[in-house]
């Protein structure tokens, strides 16, 4: 059974603002509805024997994926969001607990410093949460991940152990059923700290583009945006 206590704070619930953030600025959601889901991915079972994830080598890094599924139609992209009024909040455990895992969004590498890129050179020292940030039977909040339609998300794995390891991993996916906020007073007072929003970037820092007006119809808002250029993003 898979414990919440370390995500249950941070678990978006109904009635909530959410604000997500992309390269381009800021678009805010409230929430409607939403679903809790729990998901066990063992690679040697959905991707066959064939993913780099799989019987990873010793002191070996294999480089970032989409994690595919032969059990849901074949896809090469399971946790592909396909209805605009969809959004996947997910945390990750991993076993065994010492495997180093890396997220790249939208081939965007997350969690990289200034000095360098984490997916170049040899030496993999940061940028990864583990199994004992993030337990396979109680996921923490280092891996947590905001998915709107059509993002891809990859996964790099690093094995730093002597032998051979095969990770899986154990999604908790709190799927929602969102409304974009189009009311430029509610955003400014979002955006001052007046009305309570979870504010969350997509990608970290290195923030994928995103076409938010194909989207959602909306146009990104910057934080520091006037009343009058938030009026216009969502007019």
């Amino acid at each position: 059974m898979t414990d919440y206590s370390k995500i249950e704070s941070l678990l978006v619930k109904e009635n909530h603002n959410l604000g997500l953030s992309f390269a381009e600025g800021f678009i805010f959601f409230k929430v409607k509805n939403r679903e809790l889901i729990g998901l066990y991915y063992d690679p040697s079972q959905e991707i066959g024997s064939t993913a780099t994830i799989l019987n990873i080598p010793a002191a070996t890094f294999r480089d970032k994926q989409l994690l595919g599924s032969t059990s849901l139609a074949n896809t090469t992209n399971m946790f592909l969001v396909s209805k605009n009024f969809h959004i996947y909040q997910m945390f990750i455990g991993v076993q065994p607990s010492i495997a180093k895992v890396f997220i790249a969004a939208e081939n965007t590498d997350q969690k990289e410093i200034d000095a360098g890129n984490w997916g170049t050179g040899s030496n993999y020292r940061f940028g990864y949460f583990d199994g004992r940030l993030s337990p396979f039977d109680a996921p923490g909040t280092h891996g947590e991940l905001f998915v709107t339609k059509d993002m891809g998300y990859s996964f790099a794995v690093q094995n730093p152990l002597p032998y051979t390891i095969s990770p899986t991993f154990n999604f908790v996916i709190n799927r929602l059923d969102i409304a974009v906020i189009k009311d430029a007073n509610i955003i400014q007072k979002m955006l001052q700290g007046i009305v309570p929003v979870r504010l969350a970037p997509i990608g970290g820092l290195s923030q994928p583009k995103y076409n938010m007006e194909t989207a959602w119809k909306v146009k990104p808002i910057t934080i520091d945006a006037t009343i009058d250029e938030i009026k216009r993003a969502v007019a």
